[in-house]
């Protein structure tokens, strides 16, 4: 009778509660696992292919040219090889090397490009070269390879007014013609003597 009382009341016992509960948790159980089963793959169709010889072939993707030509092996410059980089006169003025060639430079090869740092630190395993201008700066990291036993360039480091490729490029040049004004400052015999 209290079963009626409570039915006619609005207000489930718990054996009917737990009627309704277990197929709706079956259900989801079940509905769960179908979701994670995998669909058989489907069976191959014979295809009758066409014979390899029919199709034209792709066409090659172009390769650039190199812009000069390589060296024979053996005689192959180093990397960082000053004479390799070796600005060009141009009318009593040098081209400095492109920015990305300065991996890999040797310290004789910087000394020549751009004559006596400002100043050298040691940050090891790095050596430091930095050049100054009046707008930028040059911080060059030179570190031992093995393989020529000389300190190269592995890193480089714009400081001040190089934001940007051209200015980067700007601030070679400063620093290139700044070092050859210092050769040849130092280069020329005195008038005293």
């Amino acid at each position: 009778m209290a079963m009626a009382s409570a039915i006619v009341a609005g207000t489930r016992t718990p054996a009917r509660q737990h009627t309704l509960v277990i197929p709706l948790v079956a259900s989801l159980a079940i509905g769960a696992l179908g979701a994670c089963a995998q669909p058989e793959p489907a069976q191959p169709q014979a295809a009758v292919e066409a014979p390899a010889a029919a199709q034209p072939p792709k066409p090659r993707p172009l390769v650039p040219r190199p812009p000069r030509k390589p060296a024979p092996p053996g005689e192959e410059a180093a990397p960082g090889d000053a004479a390799a980089l070796a600005p060009e006169e141009g009318e009593g003025r040098l081209t400095p090397p492109p920015v990305g060639e300065l991996i890999g430079l040797d310290q004789g090869g910087a000394a020549r490009l751009f004559g006596d740092a400002a100043e050298r630190s040691e940050r090891p395993p790095a050596t430091v070269w930095a050049y100054k201008t009046a707008d930028c700066e040059l911080d060059l990291f030179f570190y031992f390879d093995l393989r020529s036993g000389q300190m190269r360039t592995l890193h480089y480091a714009f400081k001040g007014d190089a934001g940007d490729a051209v200015k980067r490029q700007e601030c070679l040049r400063a620093i290139v013609d700044q070092g050859r004004h210092s050769r040849t400052n130092t280069d020329a015999p005195s008038a005293s003597g």
